[in-house]
């Protein structure tokens, strides 16, 4: 129960904070036979690499592969970029899973700074607080 009341708190605060950060997860099926499918949509991921932090292709049969997308930035920009995949001839079966997050140095005290590559700024996750 607790976590069903979680996932409603926090899709309701996704839903009304706009200037919100998020990371999230695009998944979807397509069909790599539709005519340039695959081509439009590494386009729009190279054209949005301020969104996209990895994919991993997966090849399910003969017909149909498996996206993963990791996004992370604006949630209204990554909401976007997910609905436009979505709506991409021969995407099926698409979900996001969506994580708001707030922006800030997630490192504090003596002997706790760490850099992972070349991130200039970290995400802190935020839990959905309930009463």
């Amino acid at each position: 129960m607790r976590d069903l009341l979680r996932r409603e708190v926090e899709a309701n605060r996704v839903a009304y904070e706009a200037r919100s950060y998020c990371v999230a997860s695009l998944s979807y099926i397509y069909n790599h036979h539709e005519r340039e499918l695959a081509e439009r949509l590494t386009e729009a991921q190279h054209a949005h690499h301020d969104l996209v932090v990895a994919a991993m292709h997966v090849h399910l049969d003969h017909d149909n592969c498996l996206e993963t997308v990791v996004l992370k930035g604006p949630t209204a920009a990554v909401r976007g970029f997910a609905s436009r995949t979505q709506a991409e001839r021969g995407v099926r079966h698409g979900q996001v899973n969506l994580v708001t997050v707030e922006t800030g140095d997630a490192h504090s005290g003596p002997g706790s700074h760490h850099h992972h590559g070349t991130c200039t700024s970290s995400l802190v996750l935020t839990r959905a607080r309930c009463c």
